[in-house]
């Protein structure tokens, strides 16, 4: 059976994706402050003009990892699901809205891929060629994978390394 509540459809940038980022935050801060939060806005909607699906991710470095029960259940009282089976340790998922509309992506310190996440999204905020080609990508994928989300995040897959691979040799030119 197809949820067609969690379809992939990539939408135009919208203009209020940092208000809703922010408004997000000043629900969340309040909640994390006990594990010593820093937020950072990442994925397609932290990038100015791309294209995207219409979620907002949310991504949360905390010095307590893995949060402990009493927060994640605080979270979920602001409507988040928490993804108990996330197949991946290094970091917790919390997902809003029906269809969704933010990703709470919770990380431990160091963490990284949260360093990859935001190497590649500030790539991104300062490549327009790099940006256009990768809303081209999504904008097939999301053809492809409509009902898969799986499907088209590992699409993206080698596209995001080579972005880092070049993400990286910049940091490391700019840096000699």
């Amino acid at each position: 059976m197809i949820n067609t509540l969690d379809i992939v459809e990539i939408v135009p940038y919208c203009l209020d994706y940092p208000q809703r980022y922010a408004a997000a935050i000043s629900q969340l801060l309040p909640l994390l402050a006990p594990v010593a939060p820093i937020f950072y806005h990442v994925g397609s909607t932290a990038v100015p003009g791309l294209a995207a699906k219409p979620v907002v991710d949310i991504a949360a470095s905390v010095e307590v990892f893995p949060l402990p029960a009493t927060l994640i259940a605080k979270v979920m009282q602001l409507g988040y699901l928490y993804w108990a089976n996330n197949p991946a340790p290094d970091y917790q998922l919390f997902i809003k809205g029906t269809p969704r509309t933010h990703h709470l992506h919770v990380y431990g310190p160091r963490s990284t891929r949260l360093r990859e996440k935001l190497l590649f999204r500030d790539f991104l905020r300062r490549e327009p060629a790099a940006a256009a080609a990768y809303e081209l990508l999504k904008h097939q994928l999301a053809a492809s994978f409509r009902t898969d989300r799986e499907g088209y995040t590992e699409g993206k897959t080698t596209f995001i390394r080579q972005i880092l691979r070049l993400a990286g040799s910049t940091i490391t030119q700019a840096q000699t």
